[in-house]
Parts: C-alpha cells; sequence; structure tokens
C-alpha cells in the first residue's frame, strides 16, 4: 500500500519536497535567525492582507467549518480524521512549545526593536514559544490529509492552502522557516498516517463484505442438496 500510495501521489509529495527546499534555501544562506530579517523586507499590501486572512486556516475555528462540510457530504469517516488530526496537532504542538522547547523565542523576540521591521497592522505578534509552528502543523495535517484523498483540482487547491499557511507565518514575522518546515513536516507525517489508517480500515471492511457475499453465495449453491437431503 505504501509503495501504491507514493506512486500515486508523486507530484503532489514532489511539489511538497520542493517548497521545503525553497524555505531552506534562506536559513542556509543567511542563518535561521537572520533569514526571517531578509525575508521581511520583501512585502506588499495585498500580501499583507492575503496572509493576514490565510493564516486562519490553521486555526481550529476555521478547520471546524470543514469539518462540518465534510459531515454534510456524508464523508464522515474524513471528518473524524480531521478532526482527530486538529486535535493531535494541538496536544503535540503545546507539549514541544512548553514542555520541549521552552521559551524559545519568535523572531519579534529577536528582532523586535528593528527599525526597518514591517508589522502588519492588526496582527498581534508573538515573543515566545516559537518551535514548531502551531498553525503550520494543523494546517498539513488537515488540508494535506485532503489532498491524498480528493481528487483533480480539489487536490492542488488543499495543497495551496496548507502553504499559503507556512508561508503566512513567515511573512507575519510569527516564525521562523525552520519552525514552520518543522510543522509541514510533523504535519504530512500525521496527515499520511491518518489516510493509511482510514486506507486500511477502507480495506478490511471491503475484505468483510466481500466474504460476507461469498458466504451468502456459498449457501445459496448448497441449498438444493440440502432439500434433496431431506
Amino acid at each position: 500500500m505504501t509503495k501504491e500510495f507514493f506512486h500515486s501521489q508523486k507530484l503532489l509529495l514532489g511539489m511538497l519536497v520542493v517548497m521545503m527546499g525553497v524555505l531552506l534555501l534562506p536559513v542556509i544562506l543567511f542563518g535561521p535567525n537572520k533569514s526571517s530579517l531578509v525575508l521581511n523586507q520583501f512585502h506588499a499590501l495585498w500580501a499583507d492582507d492575503f496572509f493576514k486572512w490565510v493564516t486562519h486556516f490553521g486555526e481550529f475555528t476555521f478547520i471546524a467549518p470543514v469539518v462540518l462540510i465534510l459531515y454534510i457530504v456524508r464523508r464522515r469517516r474524513w471528518a473524524l480524521a480531521v478532526t482527530c488530526n486538529s486535535l493531535l496537532t494541538l496536544v503535540l504542538t503545546y507539549g514541544l512549545k512548553h514542555y520541549i522547547f521552552p521559551h524559545t523565542k519568535r523572531p519579534f523576540g529577536l528582532y523586535g526593536q528593528v527599525a526597518s521591521l514591517h508589522l502588519v497592522d492588526g496582527v498581534q505578534v508573538h515573543s515566545c514559544n516559537t518551535f514548531p509552528s502551531g498553525h503550520t502543523m494543523a494546517a498539513f495535517a488537515v488540508f494535506m490529509f485532503l489532498a491524498f484523498n480528493v481528487k483533480g483540482w480539489a487536490k492542488y487547491l488543499c495543497f495551496l492552502i496548507a502553504v499559503g499557511v507556512g508561508l503566512s507565518r513567515i511573512y507575519l514575522f510569527q516564525h521562523f522557516a525552520l519552525d514552520v518546515i518543522s510543522g509541514a513536516m510533523v504535519g504530512s507525517v500525521i496527515a499520511f498516517f491518518a489516510h493509511s489508517v482510514m486506507m486500511v480500515d477502507g480495506s478490511l471492511v471491503s475484505f468483510r463484505l466481500r466474504l460476507k457475499k461469498r458466504v451468502k453465495k456459498t449457501e445459496e449453491e448448497w441449498a438444493p442438496c440440502r432439500e434433496l437431503k431431506k
């Protein structure tokens, strides 16, 4: 099943690898911290509005309507998987931020006094608990799961939403690039495992249905013989 998965999702996974490489490039060139200052110099008015809006897709208040829509269109197993993924990312994010990497400073915590710093109006910029990016992890856990299961243009739309959330965390000066890369990796792994569990469960259900049909067919075939014995 894993081999089939990688074959069917090779374009999507290739796009994911490219995105990781693009985000990693400024980290290699300028360092994990100073790269945030370099990237902060690239901004525009339309980007302020866009990233301020798209970043909310990494929050449960925006994920909840997705769960509701999936439930309404009778994709209840998807709705359950999306709910579990978002709750798992919430637990992981809290544990990593507060117990494994506590008091790690965000970009604003390090460079908040820089005069040329660009901040988006209406966005509350945080100073600590930077690793990993919880918004990015949640977005990739949810929307990459959907991308693995839907077809056509919807697959790539889900991927772009997840990428948009990750980029927004860098643009809004909330996280370093490494925070976003780590969140995207963990979120994608969660999405893969959720997809795998659902596929295995689906395969077991299909097997049981086929087995029941076979047993029923066999009983029907032997029914005349039983009547003759009587």
